[in-house]
């Protein structure tokens, strides 16, 4: 992401937009083709501009995309929409992370998980979006910021066969 898009995203923050209004916005957006072509274009004027926004976006993102639309930055638009997510995760403390898994955690599993990462993190939430990976053999991995921690059968022969080879 741009630096511009983390920016713009902040603002968004900032205005206390909620995450429901920003999907909203996002799938309005992506709707049409057309729809992003007459926000972007230099031939449509500012005031057809402002209207369609006007009469289309939510009341409380219309000032916000007015703005865009006046600097001509509205291409990045999705980008600020998927940076917004991140800004408000860090805002609220809250780490993402995907666990990649070949059999499904128990629920007893999964907190057990969630408390190691919000530990490791410090964080005070942890969201964590379960992904089903049979090529793993067996085992987990676990994705969280920059970090991988990699339990996996597979990873376990990766190093296995890495350490074999040095020798």
């Amino acid at each position: 992401m741009t630096r511009i898009a983390t920016n713009y995203a902040s603002v968004l923050y900032e205005m206390g937009i909620s995450p429901a209004t920003i999907e909203e916005t996002k799938r309005i957006y992506n709707l049409t083709s057309e729809l992003k072509k007459a926000l972007q274009s230099p031939v449509v004027s500012k005031i057809e501009k402002h209207k369609l926004i006007e009469n289309i976006f939510d009341k409380n993102m219309q000032s916000f995309l007015k703005i865009l639309s006046d600097y001509h930055s509205m291409e990045l638009l999705p980008q600020i929409l998927d940076e917004y997510k991140a800004v408000y995760h860090t805002k609220k403390n809250i780490l993402m992370a995907t666990l990649y898994y070949v059999n499904k955690p128990d629920k007893e599993q999964e907190e057990k998980i969630l408390a190691f990462l919000a530990k490791h993190f410090k964080r005070d939430r942890v969201r964590m979006v379960l992904s089903n990976k049979p090529e793993l053999i067996g085992g987990f991995v676990i994705q969280a910021g920059d970090h991988e921690f990699d339990y996996s059968l597979r990873g376990r022969f990766q190093k296995l066969e890495q350490r074999l080879n040095r020798r």
